[in-house]
């Protein structure tokens, strides 16, 4: 696999005492066929970021924008950080029998709901396969903003197939027996990173809906993104995941024993440039592998149960970066969680969800049993479009 470089969004300089490798962010990591290496820290505030081509140097991104039906390579066409509009990523499959049928609940939602100007792009990032089918389905052609369809090769090293073989045999009976593409999953949200444009980025899952007129500004202020603020025993998270991230990423109890507000769960605004801390920590912390393999290989062999939001706000405190990039909510929540619980959809009030302005999102749990035709009934009065309750 060929490697190609080039420079990254705007960069906070990371100050901060947690360590060696904690200097700058963030190193360069080069994904080839026989694993990645990590380069020395560069003396420039603008570090240079991998973008990883197909290994006979054709297609790396499934790139489709309004008006066109062509497949091409990713753009490289911005150098420079943009800093007033965001990218949407959204992290789907097709096998995902109670998320899959709700993608155009979730862009309609979007379109009505979240300011055009608000966005650059929207990336959905899916398994190769799936790829056609996500080009083709009728709510991502209608959407209004410009569309790229990412395959998980161009954002992992290895294929779904070799990943199951470093994937410890409980994670097959955990969550429905997702096994490893749940982890793969989990990986895209933080290596997307490499194609992001922007300096942040709004992480979506299928089950998420938009329920409120939502500006830019709602979202980021004065360059840093809104997160969840939720305390440190938030029941989204375990107490192993925020253990396991400190270990892998050598935080000497930066989250964990500070025990402050923490990140909640998708959907997330994250930065670019923490993302790509968290892979260049990783690969080299653990080099010899690639930084993703390297987890895999951390929960099989050291039992290290991580998940993304621990180890992108264990790095965002390591680097110092958390509180530069981020800020809690200021009167208006990020999401509202109260059909995270299995079952809990039959209690959702989709009134409620629509005609309260206190969240930006409601997230109806596509593993939580709702059926996909109940909730397209439920929220359909709320999207359309010349709905004059919410504009």
């Amino acid at each position: 696999m060929r490697t190609t470089t080039r420079r990254a969004p705007h960069v906070v300089r990371a100050d901060n005492d947690s360590g060696e490798l904690a200097e700058e962010l963030p190193r360069i990591i080069n994904h080839s066929a026989s694993g990645c290496s990590a380069m020395p820290p560069t003396p420039s505030v603008e570090p240079l970021v991998p973008m990883v081509e197909s290994r006979d140097g054709g297609l790396l991104v499934a790139q489709w924008w309004p008006g066109e039906r062509a497949i091409g390579p990713a753009t490289t066409a911005a150098t420079t950080g943009i800093e007033d509009k965001l990218t949407i990523v959204l992290a789907a499959r097709t096998h995902d029998e109670g998320g899959f049928p709700r993608v155009p609940l979730l862009v309609r939602s979007l379109t009505k709901f979240l300011a055009y100007e608000a966005v650059l792009e929207m990336l959905v990032v899916c398994p190769d396969l799936d790829v056609v089918t996500f080009q083709r389905l009728d709510a991502l052609q209608a959407m209004r903003w410009p569309l790229r369809v990412v395959p998980d090769s161009a954002l992992l090293s290895l294929s779904e197939d070799n990943f199951e073989r470093v994937t410890p045999a409980e994670e097959w009976a955990v969550g429905g027996g997702r096994g490893a593409n749940y982890r793969m999953q989990m990986l895209t949200k933080i290596s997307v990173a490499n194609l992001v444009r922007s300096d942040f980025y709004l992480v979506l899952d299928c089950d998420v809906l938009a329920t409120r007129r939502t500006q830019f500004a709602d979202l980021v202020r004065g360059g840093k993104a809104v997160y969840a603020a939720k305390p440190f025993e938030y029941e989204r998270h375990r107490r192993t995941w925020w253990a396991a991230a400190d270990r892998i990423l050598q935080a000497r109890g930066c989250v964990t024993d500070r025990r402050g507000s923490v990140i909640g769960v998708t959907p997330a605004i994250l930065s670019t440039n923490i993302s790509r801390g968290v892979m260049a920590r990783v690969g080299a912390l653990h080099s010899g592998r690639a930084w993703d393999e390297s987890l895999f290989r951390l929960r099989l062999d050291e039992g290290l149960d991580w998940t993304e939001y621990t180890l992108y706000w264990t790095a965002a405190c390591v680097l110092g970066l958390a509180e530069k990039l981020h800020t809690p909510p200021h009167g208006v929540e990020l999401y509202e969680e109260s059909a995270f619980e299995w079952g809990a959809w039959q209690e959702w009030d989709a009134a409620r969800a629509f005609g309260d302005d206190s969240f930006v999102f409601t997230v109806i749990q596509s593993i939580g049993g709702a059926p996909p035709d109940w909730v397209a009934e439920q929220v359909e009065p709320y999207l359309k479009v010349n709905d004059s309750r919410r504009g």
